[in-house]
């Protein structure tokens, strides 16, 4: 009588937790395949504090040049920066928590208010922003955008993905993946990663201890093999492949 009365209380545990493994798996998978391509992405909670971060990201925040991590929010060096920074923050976060766009929300930690304004304010969903980096750093490319989990089982829900988009940044290298889809010679590989780090054809020659008519003939090669007509083709190509 009690198994009888306890199977199907065992049952909806068990499909919980079947539940619960199978939006981890996806979420681990959604991980690796983030790290694979080498996007700076930071999940942030419904609070607007910074909950994951992938490794891109982490290098760009740990130079803590321009943008840094303040008692776990991002925060710009600049004023008028973070001022922008927040605002977008806070609107994505209240978008991306069910709020919806237009909705009034309060000022909190995200926010950055404004001496003797009101309380209360509309926030827009998200945007895009440069931020300044001190010499010889080039300026940070960051896009905020709201971002909702149907996943309700799990702690874990992000409410809004800040993306870093870093000029400075060198390019993983695709040689790997370069071999395995195009057939590509180790010499081959290597002069596309050059390529896509942005040497020029007579860089890569030096790089590469070879004459600018060799390094040519490679790079003719490597057209056909990838099917492309243009340098800039290629590195869009390359650019868009994992590294692994």
């Amino acid at each position: 009588t009690l198994l009888k009365m306890l199977a199907p209380h065992m049952k909806q545990a068990l499909n919980t937790h079947r539940m619960l493994s199978m939006s981890r798996n996806r979420i681990a998978a959604l991980r690796q395949s983030v790290e694979a391509l080498d996007v700076a992405v930071v999940s942030l909670d419904r609070t607007g504090r910074v909950a994951r971060m992938s490794a891109a990201a982490e290098a760009v925040l740990n130079t803590r040049c321009g943008i840094a991590l303040d008692g776990g929010f991002l925060r710009a060096s600049l004023a008028a920066e973070q001022s922008r920074l927040a605002a977008m923050i806070a609107g994505a976060v209240a978008t991306g928590a069910g709020q919806g766009e237009g909705v009034a929300v309060r000022h909190s930690t995200i926010t950055a208010p404004e001496a003797g304004c009101d309380p209360l304010w509309t926030p827009s969903p998200g945007g895009a922003m440069v931020i300044s980096r001190w010499p010889p750093s080039r300026p940070l490319g960051v896009v905020v955008s709201p971002f909702h989990s149907g996943d309700v089982l799990l702690d874990d829900q992000p409410a809004a993905l800040v993306f870093f988009s870093d000029p400075d940044a060198r390019p993983g290298s695709r040689a790997a993946v370069l071999r395995a889809l195009y057939r590509l010679t180790p010499a081959e590989c290597r002069m596309t990663d050059l390529l896509a780090e942005g040497c020029d054809l007579s860089a890569v020659a030096g790089k590469m201890t070879m004459t600018v008519e060799t390094a040519r003939f490679h790079l003719k090669s490597v057209f056909r093999k990838t099917g492309v007509n243009r340098q800039a083709e290629l590195i869009r190509l390359v650019m868009g492949l994992p590294s692994l």
